[in-house]
This record gives structure tokens, sequence and C-alpha cells, in this order.
């Protein structure tokens, strides 16, 4: 199932991994491979969102829980976030 996945919407297009894991850091003890960023095939800039998978639903409910609950509002390189579970594939 999805339901271990979390969507990050509304990325900078020039945010990449480190940026991304690092305003995760205080929240989750992440590594590059929980997280899917996707990419422009011809320009390499993220397409806006990107994906992180939690190895448990708990976890995943967790972090979203937290992201959810955040004054202000999680923001990646000057972007404002919107975290939610990540629905179908």
């Amino acid at each position: 199932g999805h339901m271990d996945t979390i969507i990050l919407r509304n990325l900078n297009p020039h945010s990449t991994m480190d940026s991304i894991l690092g305003a995760l850091a205080p929240y989750a003890v992440l590594s590059s491979s929980n997280v899917r960023v996707i990419k422009d095939k011809q320009t390499q800039l993220n397409r806006g969102f990107a994906f992180i998978q939690l190895s448990t639903i708990v976890e995943a409910a967790q972090l979203l829980q937290i992201l959810q609950a955040l004054h202000p509002p999680l923001t990646i390189d000057g972007k404002t976030i919107n975290v939610e579970f990540a629905k179908g594939s």
C-alpha cells in the first residue's frame, strides 16, 4: 500500500534531495533512499513534488501530523510545502 508514503507538493524547482532532507531532518531520520524527487527529464529540475517513504504506516502518519501542524508551515528554499498522504501510485 501507499499509506507509508507522504507527498510534498509546491517544491521550488531548484530544490534538491539535500535541501529536502535538511528541511525534514528535525522531524524524521531519513536518507536519500527514503526520498524520491520527481524530475523533468529535459531540464533536470524537479516538477514540484517529492515522495517520502517511511518504514511503517505509523511513522508516516506521525511525520504527516507533525509537518501539518507546523506554525509557520514547512518551507523549503523559500516555498511553503503542502504535505499529504500519497494516494494511488
